[in-house]
This record gives structure tokens, sequence and C-alpha cells, in this order.
């Protein structure tokens, strides 16, 4: 199950407590279950969904919870939990603001700024599942190492499949069109019908009425794809084999 709840910054400081720890600890208003997939929103003036995480423990009693009481703006509101349940959530992803505004949230099914725990519809699921993280790099900061993710939308599914069927008819098989490795060849079943998708426009340059072409799609395999991402602009794919032949 899935499920969308709502942070205001102004009692529980979530940004600074996600900053320092993998997991923290919720009340508990809804049936979340052990497993279940919990996105949090932050409201104002963030007004951004900006965390994924997942339950991994559910009905916890007050003094049985993580103590967190430096992250509390508003020590009222822990008087006032010490007879609630709580569930664990443990950090997946971490969006930048831009990724998941509410304006766009609301374009995509969800009716208004989430108030408590709200069940995810398909339509803003289908949404959520296609921001894929495109590119991690370490950096620091401070003395401690941070890491940066950058995030895309990913593209038309149905573009990225016909560019792979329409390889598949002219070559027979998928394989990286800068190295050559063959994902099915290596790992049998388990490789089977896997390559990654390079568009060679980046999005940033896209305008809002782009409509891309399969000739716009190159089929990579992972370190290929990482590779050409490393270097801004992006290397292309005829660069990037010159450099396999040194």
């Amino acid at each position: 199950m899935e499920w969308i709840i709502s942070a205001n910054p102004n009692i529980y400081d979530v940004q600074k407590a996600f900053s320092e720890n993998e997991r923290i600890d919720w009340r508990q208003t809804a049936s979340q279950q052990v497993g279940d997939t919990v996105y949090i929103y932050i409201g104002r003036p963030v007004q951004a969904l900006l965390y994924l995480t997942v339950v991994e423990e559910v009905d916890i009693a007050f003094d049985e919870t993580i103590g967190d009481p430096e992250y509390w703006l508003d020590e009222t509101e822990i008087e006032n939990n010490v007879d609630r349940r709580f569930m664990r959530l443990r950090l997946l992803e971490t969006y930048p603001e831009s990724a998941f505004p509410l304006e766009e949230l609301k374009e995509h099914g969800l009716k208004a700024a989430p108030q408590g725990p709200l069940r995810v519809k398909k339509e803003l699921l289908d949404f959520l599942n296609m921001v894929t993280v495109n590119q991690v790099e370490m950096g620091y900061r401070e003395g401690k190492s941070v890491l940066r993710e950058h995030f895309t939308r990913e593209r038309n599914r149905k573009l990225i499949e016909a560019a792979k069927e329409s390889f598949l008819v002219k070559e027979g098989r998928l394989f990286c069109e800068a190295c050559g490795f063959d994902f099915e060849e290596t790992y049998g079943d388990l490789g089977e019908h896997f390559i990654e998708a390079h568009h060679t426009i980046p999005v940033s340059e896209m305008s809002e009425d782009h409509v891309s072409k399969v000739s716009d799609i190159i089929l990579l395999c992972s370190n290929c794809h990482r590779m050409i991402h490393r270097r801004m602009p992006w290397l292309t794919v005829e660069e990037l084999k010159d450099i396999l032949k040194r």
C-alpha cells in the first residue's frame, strides 16, 4: 500500500531529522502496515513532496520511539503524543523541491494539499513512479559527505519500448551501442530484454511541447550510461566509443 502523509515544518523539523538520520518514528494515524510505502509531503512554505520512505515497524509505544526531541519545534506536541502509537519509517529517497511541488501533484490527481494520511491513487502513483535517479554524485559540505541526487522525469515508457523493439528488429538482440555489452548473453533469463535508454536531448533543453522520437533514444549498458553523464555537456556515444578504443 502507498500513502502520503503531511509534515508541518513548524512542529517537527523532518528535513533536519532526515539529513541526520536514516530512520524516524512518525505518529501512526491510519492502518499502515510493515512494508507499506510512505511519501512525505512538507507543508508551507515548502509545499512539495520531498521523501519516499518504507514502514519498518508499526504500533510502537511512545516510550519505545527513537528519542529525537531536538527536531520538535513545538514541545507541547510531544506531550500530546504520549498516548499515541507510532510507526518507524526508513528513508529510501530524497527529492528536490522542484520534483514534486504541490501544483504538479494536483495536476496528477491530488485534490489539495494533504492534511492527513492519504492512500495514493493510481494516477498519482504512476506519476510518482516516473521519476528516477538519473545520476548520483558524491560531494562534500562542511566536512560531511553529501549525496546530491539529480532527478529527471523518465521519458514516455512507450517511446522507450518502441526504441527497444526497433533495435531488436534491426539487430536481432539488445546490446549496448557503445561497448556492445549484452545483458541476456551475460545473465541469461535475468538479463532478457534489459537495456538502459539514453535520451540524447537533455530535459533542460526541451520545450514544453517537445515531441521525442525513437531516433532520439540510444541503448546503453549501465556503465556506459553513467560515463556519458559524468561530464557536462554529455559525451556523445561516438566520443565514448573513442575513449573505449584507447
